[in-house]
């Protein structure tokens, strides 16, 4: 069976033309996960060696493959963004629940903590977020490649969620 590639495919694969192994035959190196598409109707074709069935593709190469550094370091970006939205969403949840409950009324009736200076509703919230923020702070001073160890990620993972 014969290959028919369309000539504009050829552009994405890196031809082996220059290395000295491959300058006799053609050859193209194409990146993970691409693939061959047939397309259109298979046909005879008679050429010196006899019949030969020729098959059009369209070859479909997998532009969005990674190298490995950007894999690695994508594990550790998804984990950092989804602490950081958990983070915000606490912060928004922490207001509703502040809201819902009256806390800025009740802290104007206590007489307890009026007498405490600086203190407030605001305040408190804020704190528990910076905590949370050094959390976060700290996984991103983790190196890429712990990120791959699986007790290490577990236990990122679990403090990630613990901060809910």
């Amino acid at each position: 069976i014969g290959i028919c590639f369309f000539f504009q495919t050829l552009f994405w694969g890196g031809g082996l033309h220059s290395w000295p192994t491959f300058q006799v035959l053609s050859r193209y190196l194409w990146v993970p996960c691409s693939f061959l598409e047939p397309e259109g109707t298979p046909h005879l074709e008679a050429t010196e060696h006899g019949l030969v069935s020729i098959v059009a593709v369209h070859a479909n190469s997998n532009l969005k493959s990674l190298y490995v550094e950007e894999l690695l370091s994508q594990k550790k970006n998804m984990h950092i963004s989804s602490f950081q939205y958990i983070i915000d969403e606490l912060r928004r949840d922490l207001f509703s629940m502040a809201e819902a409950r009256g806390a800025w009324d009740h802290m104007r009736r206590d007489p307890k903590v009026n007498s405490y200076d600086g203190y407030s509703v605001e305040g408190f919230i804020q704190r528990i977020v910076e905590d949370c923020a050094a959390a976060l702070e700290r996984h991103g001073q983790i190196p890429v490649e712990s990120y791959t160890e699986d007790s290490i990620f577990r236990g990122l993972v679990t403090e990630m969620v613990d901060v809910k």
